[in-house]
């Protein structure tokens, strides 16, 4: 009989301690916390495509240039031509690069304003990128100087902002970026941006 009790607490005891084991064994995290956890991973992935993505860059294979842009101009246009110049009796051949976007103004009299439209077959233009051959920058500059040191006086030539070069160009932005007449607070604030990311301009 003594057998038997003690045979039967002893099963009971084993029973016991095997449930607390499985509990702490097999015990699973809450569908809640997987879910959190499923949450902050999707949230890192997001920021992750946010940092790839968070600005737009224009790379020139014909100029070797880049410029980096802020998000705002993903849809922004280039329209390229090639001029003549004269600068001091000679005639020069220059590249231009106007930057803009295709869209169209709708000018509202009634209320004073400038509205955007876009305009596929439109195009504003925001700034112009002045390319010249470096051996042709080099000797209008060149007659800048004598013409200065004649004169005493700045010459009426005005090639611009020198923004950058390479060993083939260099890169003249204009002088004041909002020196054109005003066009509403679109063709300002891109004015405003492009005169911003012109700073971090890079010619290799």
């Amino acid at each position: 009989m003594k057998k038997i009790t003690i045979l039967s607490l002893f099963v009971l005891v084993v029973a016991f301690s095997g449930c607390s084991v499985a509990g702490r064994k097999f015990s699973e995290p809450s569908q809640e916390s997987a879910q959190d956890n499923l949450l902050e991973a999707e949230t890192g992935n997001q920021t992750q495509e946010l940092e790839k993505t968070e600005n737009i860059i224009y790379e020139d294979a014909n100029f070797n240039f880049k410029i980096t842009m802020p998000l705002n101009w993903q849809d922004y246009k280039v329209q390229s031509r090639e001029v003549k110049r004269e600068f001091y009796g000679l005639t020069y051949t220059i590249n231009e690069l106007d930057f803009g976007f295709p869209v169209k103004l709708l000018y509202d009299q009634e209320n004073n304003e400038v509205n955007v439209e876009k305009c596929d077959s439109c195009f504003i233009k925001i700034f112009t990128l002045t390319v010249y051959n470096r051996s042709d920058y080099d000797e209008i500059s060149a007659n800048n100087e004598a013409e200065i040191a004649k004169n005493g006086a700045t010459p009426a030539t005005n090639l611009g902002n020198l923004i950058g070069s390479n060993g083939k160009y260099v890169f003249m932005a204009p002088s004041n970026i909002h020196g054109q007449a005003y066009d509403g607070q679109f063709i300002y604030d891109r004015q405003t941006e492009a005169a911003a990311f012109l700073s971090d301009f890079e010619a290799y």
